[in-house]
C-alpha cells in the first residue's frame, strides 16, 4: 500500500473531530497546517471554516494533497526552515510531526514567528509508541534502549507528546492538554486485523528500528504483533493534542491590542520620532513590560501631536506601576 493511501486509511482512525473542535477556529481565519500529510485535516479546517494552507517537506504527500484538494493552498517546504512569505496566520495546526524534530522547540519558535497576536496552535503527537503490554522484559528493555538511540541520533523523539505542553507555554502560550482515543495507536484489548496490517506496516518502513536490531528485528516484532493481538493488551502509549492560546502581552492593565498599536505607530509622525526612546526603554526594561512602556511612548507621542486618542481609551492606563 503506498504512502498516501496510509495516512488516508489512519485518517479514520483518529480522534480529529474531538481535537477541532476545541480549537477556536472561525470563519474566514487564515490556518497553517504544518506536516500537512495528503492533506485530509486541511479539507476538514477547510470545513470549519477556514482558509488553509498545507506544508509538507514529502513530494508525493503534497502532490496528492493538491490534487485531491484544490480548495486549499499547498507548499513542499523544509518544516525547519519555512519561508516567510507564506504570510501570517490566525492558527497554526501541527500533527504527528513535532516528534520527527529533535530540536522542536527551537523550531517552534521560529514558526510562531508566523501569527498573529491572538492566534492559536494545536500540536497533536505520539508518546510513547512502542508502548505496549504485556512484552517480555528483553522488549521492553529493548525498546527503551531504542527510544534513546533515536533521540541522541536526532531521528525521533518518542516521547515528545508530554514535552509539547511545556514548549507552548515557554512561547507565551496558554496551553490546555487533551489524551485523544486512537483506535490504532492507544487502545486497550485485541488489535483489529486492519490495525494488526496497519502496525506490520509501520514495522516495513522503520529503517532506524531496523538498523538497531539487525538480526533481532524480527524476533522483536513478533513479540510486539503477539502483544497487540491478545485479549490482555493494554497500550501504554498516549496521543497527546495541546491546544494554545496566546496569553495578552499586557501587564497589568488587561489586554493590549499590540497589532492595532503597531500600525498606528507606522501612521503617526510624531510617534516615529519617539521610537529611539522607546528602544532604549525596552532594552532596559523587562520583557513583561515592554509592550506597555511603547503603549506609553505611543501615548505620549500622540497626546503631543493632537493626533489621536488614548492608544487604549482609558483614563486610568497610568495612575500607577
Amino acid at each position: 500500500m503506498a504512502l498516501v493511501d496510509e495516512y488516508r486509511r489512519q485518517y479514520a482512525w483518529r480522534d480529529w473531530d474531538r481535537a477541532s473542535s476545541q480549537c477556536p477556529i472561525a470563519l474566514g481565519q487564515h490556518v497553517l497546517d504544518l506536516g500537512c500529510g495528503p492533506g485530509d485535516i486541511s479539507a476538514a479546517l477547510f470545513g470549519r471554516g477556514a482558509s488553509v494552507t498545507g506544508v509538507d517537506g514529502n513530494h508525493e504527500l503534497i502532490s496528492a494533497a493538491k490534487e485531491r484538494y484544490p480548495q486549499c493552498a499547498f507548499e513542499e517546504q523544509d518544516l525547519r526552515d519555512l519561508n516567510p512569505s507564506l504570510g501570517m496566520f490566525d492558527g497554526l495546526w501541527c500533527s504527528f510531526t513535532a516528534a520527527y524534530i529533535a530540536d522542536f522547540e527551537a523550531v517552534f519558535s521560529r514558526w510562531a514567528a508566523l501569527l498573529k497576536s491572538n492566534a492559536w496552535v494545536c500540536i497533536v503527537d505520539v508518546d510513547d509508541l512502542l508502548g505496549h503490554e504485556p512484552l517480555s522484559d528483553e522488549t521492553r528493555s529493548t525498546i527503551d534502549e531504542f527510544y534513546e538511540d533515536a533521540l541522541r541520533e536526532r531521528r525521533y523523539d518518542f516521547k515528545a507528546g508530554r514535552k509539547i505542553p511545556g514548549v507552548l507555554e515557554n512561547a507565551g502560550f496558554s496551553v490546555t492538554t487533551l489524551v485523544l482515543e486512537d483506535r490504532e495507536l492507544s487502545f486497550n484489548g485485541p488489535a483489529d486485523p486492519e490495525v494488526e496490517q496497519a502496525w506490520k506496516a509501520r514495522f516495513s518502513r522503520m529503517g532506524g528500528l531496523k538498523a538497531f536490531l539487525k538480526e533481532d528485528f524480527i524476533p522483536f516484532t513478533d513479540d510486539f504483533m503477539r502483544c497487540i493481538s491478545s485479549s490482555d493488551h493494554k497500550s501504554l502509549c498516549k496521543v497527546i493534542c495541546c491546544i494554545g492560546t496566546k496569553i495578552s502581552k499586557g501587564s497589568g492593565y488587561g489586554s493590549f491590542d499590540w497589532d492595532s498599536t503597531t500600525q498606528r505607530i507606522a501612521k503617526s509622525p510624531a510617534v516615529q520620532n519617539s521610537l529611539d526612546f522607546a528602544g532604549a526603554a525596552v532594552g532596559a526594561a523587562s520583557p513583561a513590560r515592554a509592550p506597555d512602556l511603547v503603549a506609553a511612548v505611543v501615548h505620549a507621542a500622540e497626546i503631543c501631536s493632537a493626533s489621536t486618542p488614548d492608544v487604549t481609551g482609558r483614563e486610568d492606563r497610568f495612575a500607577g506601576p
